[in-house]
């Protein structure tokens, strides 16, 4: 069962990668391209490809893109296009938008313009970025062996407030369970391996670790905004 669609516009090398492998990890991925050859090349991989200029307003709503959980900007090539692409999406009221950038200075420009993530193709492998954008909640993925790696999650309302043991994580020495081996707090504040009752608060970044399985079963959109449970 797909868990989400994720619109990957551009497919060029890293484009390419990053959509195959999301569709590996069993997401419903809409890749487009706005040459007919690159999504011809693609379709041989990929089950939703379509000839489409990703920087044409017309065109993104009428393929739903904006809706789609997570839209990466996997433009290359073309700054302007990029650039475009993106304040677009955002306009349109697009909820994540990962964008690619050339260089710190592109990355920045992004980011004034609304990109939710910014990634670099030299630092920021494919097959990370599809980690991290198929395990909901979590900002980042470090593959630190075979189905297994460490992430980061940012805390928000509705987990503020909440014990480690009531957001469903456990202590770092329970064998084969996702666990909280680190809470970053305030920016300059690290609590090591917190007790199981340590409440965190908006903001924090939790650091995780444990198997693939288990951050694919994570659940913390159950918690809304407003501190309610979702269930």
């Amino acid at each position: 069962m797909a868990k989400g669609q994720v619109a990957v516009l551009g497919l060029g090398r890293f484009g390419q990668r990053v959509a195959r492998d999301l569709q590996l990890k069993g997401i419903d991925v809409l890749a487009i391209d706005k040459d007919p050859n690159r999504v011809r090349e693609s379709a041989a991989l990929l089950q939703h490809v379509m000839v489409a200029d990703v920087s044409d307003r017309a065109a993104l709503i009428e393929l739903s893109v904006p809706e789609s959980e997570s839209v990466i900007v996997a433009v290359g090539g073309d700054i302007q296009t990029n650039l475009l692409t993106t304040v677009l999406l955002k306009t349109l009221g697009a909820k994540n938008v990962v964008a690619r950038a050339r260089d710190e200075l592109h990355g920045d420009a992004l980011r004034q313009l609304g990109a939710d993530r910014v990634v670099f193709p030299e630092l920021d492998t494919a097959e990370r970025l599809a980690h991290s954008l198929s395990f909901r909640g979590v900002q980042d993925y470090f593959e630190l062996s075979r189905d297994y790696g460490i992430s980061t999650v940012v805390v928000n309302d509705g987990m503020a407030g909440r014990t480690i043991e009531e957001l469903g994580l456990v202590h770092p020495r329970q064998a084969n369970e996702l666990s909280v081996v680190l809470i970053i707090r305030n920016r300059n504040e690290a609590l090591i391996q917190p007790d199981r009752f340590e409440k965190v608060g908006k903001g924090d970044v939790l650091v995780l670790a444990g198997l693939d399985k288990e951050f694919e079963e994570l659940q913390f959109e159950q918690f809304d905004e407003k501190g309610q449970d979702g269930r």
